[in-house]
């Protein structure tokens, strides 16, 4: 029986992994995505909002 439980731990375990991995590619695609598209200037967020500059401490 405990055999059985180190191999089911074993697939969860392997499982898991794969799913960060998964997640941790899609962030990465997402990431590199945004910035292959150049992001934001910081004008156009001026723009969208009436002009107004940022707030200065």
């Amino acid at each position: 029986m405990s055999q059985h439980k180190a191999t089911e731990e074993r697939r969860y375990r392997m499982e898991l992994a794969v799913v960060i991995l998964i997640g941790l590619a899609v962030a990465v695609g997402a990431v590199v995505a945004i910035l292959s598209l150049g992001g934001s200037s910081g004008d156009d967020v001026r723009q969208e909002f009436g002009g107004l500059p940022a707030a200065v401490e």
